[in-house]
């Protein structure tokens, strides 16, 4: 059902939008993660060109540390490769993560509650009277196909699965055993061997050419602050 259509019944106006959330770590950002956003921009189109009258954000969001995996770079060198590595894209960069001042971490669950509060206070603060009227946020969540199997295991994973939209970029050698009711998959085309910002890291600390596999302006950034020279964790810990 198209979404336009989800609550015809409603006794209240209704606004609807989609939003596509691209999260991760993005330690450095990479040329395949702009080839991802360049194709989720393509399939905003799509969704516009369907659905003229709902609008569709592509949001990316730099997550803090979470579990085991740790981040290198300072929150602030990775917003500025971030913003280098997406310009000229028409996306949004949600720095909330970085920015907090615990370097905290936002999960999938979490950024869906807080992207539909968002958008639902952002509707009041433009009137100066209550609004009544309701926002519906359809959100779809970008994950790679090798860690569709972990969904359950997530904060919330069980209502995730079942309940939550996702975008699996598909990845070589991995083939999920199953995919979510409400999931779509994006073909992500040749991944370059090394293409992984876990490999980019270890070719600058081992001295190997890396520049091919970041936006030029990235690369520039990495060279002039000289980050990942050597492998540490984000407290400064070699490893």
């Amino acid at each position: 059902m198209k979404l336009a259509a989800a609550c015809i019944a409603e006794d209240k106006p209704v606004i609807f939008r989609r939003v596509l959330v691209f999260a991760g770590s993005f330690d450095p950002f990479a040329m395949h993660h702009r080839e991802i956003v360049e194709k989720l921009l393509t399939l905003k189109r799509l969704m516009v060109n369907d659905e003229p009258g709902v609008p569709v954000d592509v949001v990316v969001w730099p997550v803090g540390a979470y579990g085991t995996k740790q981040q290198v770079a300072l929150p602030r060198d990775r917003m500025e490769m971030l913003q280098r590595g997406l310009r000229g894209l028409d996306v949004t960069l949600n720095l909330d993560d970085l920015l907090s001042d615990d370097f905290g971490y936002t999960s999938t669950y979490q950024m869906e509650v807080r992207i539909a509060a968002k958008f639902q206070e952002e509707l009041q603060d433009d009137y100066l009277v209550p609004v009544q009227a309701q926002v519906i946020t359809q959100v779809w969540h970008v994950i790679g196909a090798d860690i569709v199997g972990q969904i359950k295991e997530w904060n919330e994973g069980f209502k995730l699965w079942q309940q939550g939209r996702f975008i699996v970029v598909s990845r070589p050698g991995y083939k999920p055993k199953e995919l979510p009711p409400k999931s779509i998959v994006l073909p992500a085309g040749k991944m370059v061997p090394g293409a992984a910002s876990t490999n980019i890291r270890k070719l600058i600390a081992a001295k190997q050419p890396w520049e091919h596999l970041v936006p030029e302006e990235v690369a520039t950034y990495i060279t002039r602050h000289r980050l990942y020279r050597t492998i540490r964790n984000r407290k400064g810990a070699t490893s």
